[in-house]
């Protein structure tokens, strides 16, 4: 069973151009709809990013990186609990569609085991556990990133028939589990910020500033 109405909404749609290509050139910013949906678009880009990076440079990391790179995916962990928590009132029949949370856990459980290597002298891998890590990535996106396309295909279509403080009240949720996150609010800032595009960051000041400096490159360095 389809977890949305495949019934034509009767509302004007939110037109977005490509979603890696999102800019204050290619929207309305002054359409609260088209913002908060390009918003929702671009925090979803950061998640994929953040994953797929992941899942390409798990199996190679260096022994001198290891323990910082374990920080880096687990933060991705992180962030898709705390989207799927912060929205769960706007979409939640996302727990009846997809396994997400058994894949979060699954790629969590295979950080937690994943031995480091303190000693950087030599560039040992034989211990290193990167690639159990890609196949939980991996696996884990492989059920949430057609989910995030579906969502955003909902979105798109029928935003602009839903009240804005619904949209509102993600966005302060999502504000409040990083501002209350173990992490750090200013780390998770800077991971966020590290994987958005320019163009993307430019519509959050606030946030892509956190990008700058030397302070979290030990980790946002993997973003690249």
């Amino acid at each position: 069973m389809s977890c949305y109405s495949e019934k034509a909404p009767a509302v004007e749609p939110v037109l977005i151009p490509d979603r890696n290509k999102i800019s204050s050139k290619t929207i309305n910013t002054k359409d609260e709809y088209s913002f908060t949906v390009a918003s929702l678009t671009i925090s979803h880009n950061v998640i994929r990013r953040h994953l797929l990076s992941v899942i390409g440079k798990a199996p190679t990391v260096a022994p001198a990186d290891q323990e910082a790179f374990l920080k880096y995916a687990s933060f991705a962990a992180w962030h898709v609990k705390a989207y799927l928590k912060s929205s769960h009132h706007l979409y939640a029949a996302l727990h009846e569609c997809t396994n997400v949370l058994p894949r979060v856990a699954e790629f969590e459980h295979q950080l937690a085991i994943a031995p480091v290597e303190h000693d950087s002298s030599p560039l040992d891998m034989d211990g290193w556990t990167g690639n159990d890590i890609a196949v939980a990535a991996e696996r884990l996106a492989d059920v949430l990133l057609p989910y995030l396309d579906r969502r955003e295909a909902v979105m798109r279509a029928y935003a602009r028939s839903m009240p804005v403080p619904m949209f509102r009240e993600a966005q302060k949720e999502m504000e409040r589990e990083i501002k209350d996150s173990k992490v750090g609010h200013s780390y998770a800032l800077a991971m966020i910020a590290a994987h958005q595009t320019k163009s993307e960051a430019a519509l959050f000041p606030s946030v892509s500033k956190m990008a700058g400096g030397m302070v979290y490159g030990k980790w946002t360095k993997f973003a690249k």
